[in-house]
C-alpha cells in the first residue's frame, strides 16, 4: 500500500534541509496559502506524487522519475525555483500549474519537456530549453509574463510554445546574451480565428548553416546551407535565424520577426524579405518583403526598430530568416541634406529593378509635402516652393518589381540642413 505523507502546516513556511525533499513512492500533500520551503533538489521517483496547493521554493533541481506528471491533480499551487543555476530534468514530463523562475538574472535549463497549465513568469530569468519544449498550455496571452528574462534554444528541435485560442497577440521573448546587446529578438504570433492551436519558437543564435544539433519539429536536420537559395534571395542572415513551428491546428497565423537596426548588414544591403527553408527542395524559398522599419517596437523585447511581418498557413517547414532580396534592393536613404553642395541634395528610391513605384513623403503633421511616380525624380526638400525646414519625415513606397510583382515599404527620412 503506498505511503501517502500529509504535511499539515502550523506556520506559513517549513524548512526540508540540505539534502533536498526525496518523494520515493510516496504522495506529499500541500495545503493551500503555505509556503514549503526545500534546501536542495525536490526529486519524485517511483510512481511519487505532490498535490501542491500552495507554493514550493527550492533552490537547486528539480527532478522527476516518478513516471507520472510529478504535480497532480491540477492543484492550484506554484513552483518557485530560487536558486542560481537550476535544471529541470528526469525521465518523466512534468506538469506545473504555474512555474516562477527567481534568484536573479541567472539560467534555468530543461533537459526534459513540460508543461505550464496556468501562468509562467520568467521574472529575470533565462530559460534554456536545449532540444526541449517548454509549452505553456493556458490559451491567455498574459499567461507568460517577463521582467528581463528570455528564452533561449541552443539545439534545433528545443521550443518555447504556446496553445492559442483567439485572435490575440502572443509574445515570444526568445533571445541570446552570447552575441547580442539587447539579448531579444523577439516574435508576435497573431492566428486569424480562434480555432485551438499550438505554436512553437526557437532564436537559433548562429549561422543556419554551421547549426547541426539536430532536427525540427517539421523534420528537417540541420544545417540549413545558406547557399542554397533561389535567385530571388541575395543574401541571408548569417548571424541568426528561428523555427517557427505550428504544432497542433491549421490556422493561419501573422508572424512578426523583430530586429534591430544594427542587424542590417550595411546600409546598401538591408534585410528587406523573409526567407523560409523547404527541405523538399534543401532550399532556402523568398516569402515575403512585408517590411517595417524606424519603429518602436515592444519594450519588452528591448524595443527593436525593425519588424518583418508574414501571414501563413504554410508551416510545413519551420525555419527562417533574415533576407536581403536580389530582386529587391529598394533603398531609401534615411538621411539627407539639401544644401546645394552637390552632395546628397535630392533624396531619391534607387533599385536596380522598379518597373514602377509610387513615392510620398509626409511632415510630421500629417501633410504631404512629396510624391512622384517618376523613379529618376526625387525630393529636393522643397514644399510650396519654399525651404522645408529640417526634421524627419515618413515615406511611403508602393513599387512593381521585375520579375517578382508588388513592393511596399515605409520608413523615416531626416533632413539636415
Amino acid at each position: 500500500m503506498k505511503n501517502i505523507i500529509y504535511i499539515l502546516f502550523i506556520s506559513s513556511s517549513i524548512a526540508i534541509g540540505q539534502t533536498g525533499l526525496f518523494v520515493d513512492g510516496a504522495s506529499v500533500y500541500t495545503e493551500s496559502n503555505t509556503l514549503f520551503y526545500v534546501e536542495g533538489d525536490v526529486d519524485i521517483d517511483n510512481a511519487g506524487t505532490i498535490e501542491n496547493n500552495g507554493d514550493i521554493e527550492f533552490d537547486q533541481d528539480w527532478i522527476n522519475n516518478a513516471g507520472n506528471t510529478g504535480l497532480i491533480n491540477n492543484a492550484f499551487g506554484t513552483v518557485h525555483m530560487i536558486g542560481g543555476n537550476q535544471e529541470i530534468r528526469g525521465n518523466s514530463i512534468t506538469q506545473f500549474y504555474n512555474l516562477d523562475l527567481k534568484g536573479g538574472f541567472v539560467l534555468k535549463e530543461a533537459y526534459q519537456n513540460a508543461f505550464i497549465t496556468n501562468n509562467l513568469n520568467l521574472n529575470n530569468a533565462e530559460l534554456q530549453t536545449h532540444q526541449n519544449t517548454i509549452h505553456l498550455t493556458n490559451p491567455d496571452p498574459l499567461s507568460l509574463q517577463w521582467l528581463n528574462g528570455f528564452i533561449s534554444g541552443d539545439s534545433i528541435g528545443g521550443y518555447f510554445a504556446r496553445s492559442t485560442d483567439r485572435t490575440s497577440v502572443y509574445q515570444y521573448p526568445v533571445g541570446n546574451t552570447n552575441l547580442f546587446t539587447s539579448p531579444y529578438r523577439g516574435i508576435d504570433i497573431t492566428p486569424a480565428n480562434g480555432d485551438s492551436n499550438v505554436y512553437g519558437v526557437r532564436l537559433a543564435a548562429e549561422d543556419a548553416s554551421l547549426d547541426v544539433t539536430g532536427t525540427s519539429f517539421t523534420g528537417a536536420p540541420g544545417p540549413y546551407d545558406r547557399t542554397l537559395k533561389d535567385n530571388t534571395i541575395l543574401q541571408l542572415n548569417p548571424v541568426f535565424y528561428h523555427h517557427v513551428a505550428r504544432m497542433h491546428g491549421t490556422s493561419i497565423a501573422n508572424v512578426k520577426f523583430y530586429f534591430f537596426e544594427n542587424d542590417h548588414l550595411s546600409q546598401n544591403r538591408r534585410f528587406d524579405g523573409l526567407g523560409q527553408w523547404k527541405s523538399s527542395f534543401n532550399e532556402w524559398d523568398f516569402v515575403t518583403t512585408d517590411f517595417t522599419a524606424n519603429i518602436s517596437g515592444p519594450a519588452g523585447y528591448g524595443t527593436p526598430e525593425n519588424f518583418i511581418s508574414l501571414t501563413t498557413g504554410n508551416f510545413d517547414d519551420d525555419a527562417f530568416s533574415l533576407a536581403v532580396t536580389e530582386g529587391l534592393l529598394v533603398f531609401v536613404p534615411q538621411i539627407f541634406s539639401p544644401n546645394g553642395d552637390g552632395a546628397n541634395d535630392v533624396v531619391f528610391v534607387r533599385g536596380r529593378k522598379i518597373k514602377e513605384l509610387k513615392f510620398v513623403v509626409y511632415n510630421r503633421w500629417g501633410e504631404k509635402v512629396f510624391e512622384t511616380t517618376d523613379k529618376t525624380i526625387g525630393w529636393d526638400g522643397s514644399f510650396k516652393g519654399q525651404e522645408a525646414q529640417s526634421s524627419v519625415y515618413v515615406y511611403y513606397l508602393e513599387a512593381e518589381i521585375e520579375d517578382f510583382g508588388e513592393y511596399k515599404q515605409q520608413g523615416n527620412i531626416t533632413l539636415v540642413r
